[in-house]
């Protein structure tokens, strides 16, 4: 814990090992972790984030959304500049926390998906340029 040049962070350290269990499951059942998250559609983004925070620890609020990304599964990411474009557009108010306040951004977001043929990374990007536009 005390060397500096390694995650000292105990939750973290812990959830290594309970991820790994995690990663492990959904690979012996789905063939391979990357075959699951391939499969999962891209018009239920919210409803991956949800099983990740419910099966993995440390993947809750911005974890999951990032780790999706870093892993090249395409999600919309709910950042103070994307909620603050989503509020400007009438898409809803608040902080966007809640179940039902994902899934309403999640809509919105199929629906410009489903128009303009972009991947949600791309509009949920846009969506932050948007907010410095005003």
């Amino acid at each position: 814990m005390r060397d500096s040049r390694i995650i000292r962070h105990w939750r973290k350290i812990l959830a290594t090992r309970t991820n790994a269990i995690a990663m492990t499951e959904i690979a012996t059942e789905h063939g391979s972790f990357a075959d699951w998250l391939v499969a999962w559609p891209v018009e239920d983004t919210v409803g991956l984030w949800e099983v990740l925070q419910k099966k993995f620890s440390q993947l809750g609020g911005m974890s999951g959304p990032m780790f999706l990304r870093w892993v090249g599964k395409d999600t919309f990411m709910l950042s103070p500049d994307v909620v603050c474009a989503l509020n400007d557009l009438g898409i809803a108010k608040g902080e966007f926390k809640g179940k039902r306040d994902r899934r309403t951004a999640q809509d919105a977001f199929n629906v410009w998906r489903e128009e303009s043929g972009e991947a949600l990374c791309r509009i949920s990007m846009t969506l932050s340029i948007f907010t410095g536009v005003r």
